[in-house]
């Protein structure tokens, strides 16, 4: 795996499809002749969204590049990127640096905040007895479908 960090001129943009195609391939494990400038991400090599967000976080790492979030949207709008595409966004984007990811990793901290509306069914007590005497819910229809609501008038 060659790394391309600190480089500022891109390499040409068949070098990039070249290792675009070699990355695809490794993460999708589809086999590499498969992989071809032309092959349309969706139609061609059934990548699916998943699929499609490992890529680019896998492109955006090998590359040192920053893909903005709109351009795994568009692939769902528009007409399906190829890796031909995907490489040209790589050379759009040379020297924007790989995105930080740390706060993905961490575990969230609980919040200090409190619910802002306080659980108010049953008063907001369920006691241990009061739950047993009736039940929590009251029944929409009966077994033939007829409403067990009453009308209201």
């Amino acid at each position: 795996m060659i790394r391309v960090d600190n480089v500022t001129e891109p390499p040409p943009l068949w070098e990039i499809e070249f290792r675009v195609a070699d990355l695809t391939a490794r993460q999708t494990g589809i086999e590499r002749e498969q992989v071809k400038p032309g092959s349309r991400l969706l139609e061609d090599l059934h990548i699916d969204s998943l699929d499609l967000v490992e890529l680019i976080l896998a492109v955006e790492e090998e590359f040192a590049v920053t893909i903005p979030d709109d351009v795994g949207k568009d692939v769902f709008v528009n007409e399906s990127p190829t890796i031909a595409a995907l490489a040209q966004i790589v050379r759009d984007r040379w020297g924007t640096g790989a995105p930080t990811r740390k706060q993905w990793l961490e575990s969230s901290k609980p919040s200090d905040q409190r619910n802002a509306a306080p659980f108010t069914q049953l008063g907001g007590v369920l006691d241990d007895v009061g739950h047993r005497k009736e039940p929590l819910f009251q029944k929409m229809a009966d077994a033939n479908g007829t409403s067990a609501i009453p009308a209201s008038h």
